[in-house]
């Protein structure tokens, strides 16, 4: 599958990016692991099997950054044919309380939209601009939430509001980029077990947070990673626009 394709996985320090991060290499992408801090990430490029598997640092929420990114890679001879957008943050209150929109103050509103929507609008306008007709099956695979589905669930506001904004976005893009034969899609995590979810929900409370859960349990990491391998694929050539949902059944369109 790889035909020496070439993935960015930003967020790449996460629960669910480090996941990514391997599934693609063990499909036989060469992966760029970015994050806010690209330290941690050495070992983790280090142990992905294939080779030509880098790290880089990037504050998605900042322009100029992520133009430096890519003008980095372009500088290296990097070609990428694949992204991926795992970074976010979802806030949360003391003990892991959600915050609700009367403690929703607008910086908080700001830093979440700063992130989750700018920051993936903004990797996703540096991507399709480095793309060009020798790029060979282009896929853009950005992140959303149940929550946003939803309208939300031990999630914030504005984490809910900036996820929605992501699966209009990633709409809108898919159309925009069809002409370049470049896919646009959503993923939709449920109740992942990352470390993001455990600021919020203790493992004893996992019996109860899964009542509406048709499977009745929490998903692994692993299982959302499993989502990004088939629109990565080349038989996902006719997938645009989409949103897959991985929740277990908690919420079924």
């Amino acid at each position: 599958m790889s035909e020496n394709r070439i993935a960015l996985v930003t967020g790449a320090a996460g629960g669910i990016g480090q996941s990514v991060c391997r599934t693609l290499a063990q499909q036989g992408l060469q992966v760029v692991l970015a994050d806010l801090d690209a330290a941690p990430l050495q070992a983790l490029a280090a142990a992905l099997p294939g080779h030509g598997h880098r790290t880089a640092s990037v504050d998605i929420s900042n322009m100029a950054s992520v133009e430096s990114l890519f003008a980095r890679l372009r500088d290296e001879g990097v070609q990428l044919s694949v992204l991926v957008n795992t970074a976010a943050v979802s806030p949360v209150g003391e003990g892991g309380a959600v915050i609700d929109v009367r403690n929703t103050t607008p910086e908080l509103w700001e830093k979440v939209f700063a992130v989750n929507a700018f920051g993936t609008y903004a990797v996703c306008r540096a991507f399709v601009m480095q793309a060009d007709a020798s790029i060979q099956h282009g896929r853009i695979i950005n992140f959303a939430s149940t929550a946003a589905q939803l309208g939300g669930y031990r999630s914030c506001t504005a984490y809910v509001a900036s996820k929605a904004a992501v699966i209009a976005f990633t709409k809108a893009l898919a159309r925009e980029m069809a002409p370049l034969n470049i896919t646009a899609n959503v993923v939709a995590p449920g109740l992942i077990d990352t470390p993001m979810l455990r600021t919020r929900l203790d493992r004893k409370d996992d019996a109860g947070a899964v009542g509406l859960v048709p499977l009745a349990r929490v998903g692994q990491p692993d299982e959302v990673a499993a989502a990004v391998t088939y629109l990565v694929n080349p038989l996902a050539a006719y997938v645009t626009g989409s949103t897959l949902d991985v929740n277990g059944g908690y919420y079924m369109v």
